[in-house]
């Protein structure tokens, strides 16, 4: 409930939010009338809208995540270069300049205070990912510089200007060393993320692709075959099977979607159209309906070939944004930080229309739900 609430004021347009409302209090309604049929579609709509909301939660959680941490290591490196050049005018002033360069140098203590704060901030956020990102936050190093930061002031205050420009200098070198080496481990952890999804990607493709011959060996087995025959009982069995594999591959696929954006809405979409056709073969071969049951396992079948060309798209999609990532082995961006992986804002306006289509979907069939339970 909190991550719905969360949702809404962050993500959710004010007519969106309106739209939730009234789907809720068209659901009231369609509970009341108990319209068996429709509960079923209900109900997949609203695990593909639930699916949806954590998807775009966790992506937003993302993106505030990386925009935060770019803000923080932009005025790491800043201030880095501003001790830096403290420094040097420490090592060239004279006795009389002390007094303001120590004014100066205890604004750039408080400075390093906030970016103290600020890191302390995203370790929170990142404990708050789905999966958090290993990314040593420093703590140790922050209370070093915030020492030599203040043992130089104290130095100003003494007019020992050598001595605090060398405190300074120590400073802006642990500043700088200590933002390269987090936003290495920053681009490390979401390069590992990445490879990691799609290695979970291609073996739910090989599984996918794997149930297609099995689906389409059924379908030659089921021709000519009587129900009281032990081998259509297998048959049911080994479609029951199919559908906890389904199921399987949909938990799975949901956790994957939260963290890569690569993994879309539609593919969802389809996986709930396979999921469905799949689970009616099998109510229609427990029920005898072998004519039936034939047509929704080649139903099932074209599912499946269609759900295995969309994940080999997200495959390459994967592959070919890994290739653009700063610690790809053979990447493109050594240098900078690049394209990282992380969802844009575009990425996430994209899912707020999808959200949209999804809300007024569930409004329209509730709509025609409940019309259909007052005239029935």
């Amino acid at each position: 409930q909190q991550k719905i609430e969360e949702l809404f004021e962050k993500l959710l347009t004010e007519e969106m939010k309106e739209m939730m409302e009234e789907i809720q209090k068209m659901l009231e309604e369609f509970n009341k009338e108990d319209l068996n049929e429709n509960i079923r579609e209900y109900q997949a709509d609203n695990e593909e809208l639930e699916k949806m909301l954590d998807m775009t939660l966790e992506m937003y959680k993302m993106l505030e995540f990386e925009q935060e941490f770019e803000k923080t290591m932009n005025r790491l490196d800043s201030l880095s270069k501003e001790q830096e050049r403290l420094s040097e005018k420490t090592e060239d002033s004279k006795r009389s300049e002390l007094e303001e360069i120590k004014e100066e140098q205890d604004k750039l203590n408080d400075d390093f205070d906030k970016i103290g704060e600020q890191l302390d901030k995203l370790e929170q956020m990142n404990k708050e990912l789905e999966k958090n990102l290993d990314i040593d936050f420093h703590d140790e190093e922050v209370s070093d510089i915030k020492g030599n930061m203040q043992e130089a002031s104290d130095e100003l205050e003494s007019n020992d200007k050598k001595g605090a420009s060398q405190k300074q200098k120590e400073a802006s070198e642990k500043m700088k060393k200590m933002g390269e080496q987090m936003r290495q481990q920053f681009n490390d952890a979401m390069y590992s993320q990445a490879l990691e999804d799609e290695e979970d990607v291609r073996r739910l493709l090989e599984n996918v692709i794997h149930l297609s011959f099995k689906e389409e060996s059924m379908i030659d087995e089921l021709d000519g075959i009587r129900r009281d025959n032990p081998k259509y009982v297998e048959i049911m069995h080994k479609q029951e099977e199919i559908n906890r594999q389904l199921s399987m591959i949909d938990d799975t696929l949901s956790a994957i979607g939260r963290r890569n954006y690569e993994i879309g809405a539609y593919i969802f979409e389809e996986l709930a159209i396979l999921r469905e056709n799949s689970e009616l073969s099998t109510t229609n071969l427990a029920a005898g309906s072998t004519s039936k049951a034939k047509k929704y396992l080649q139903m099932t079948m074209t599912s499946l070939n269609k759900f295995a060309l969309m994940l080999s798209e997200s495959l390459d999609d994967m592959n070919s944004q890994m290739s653009n990532m700063p610690s790809c082995p053979n990447g493109k961006n050594k240098k900078n930080q690049g394209d990282n992986g992380s969802p844009s804002m575009q990425t996430l306006k994209d899912l707020q229309q999808q959200l949209k289509e999804q809300m007024e979907k569930m409004k329209e069939e509730q709509g025609k739900g409940n019309s259909h339970g007052m005239t029935g």
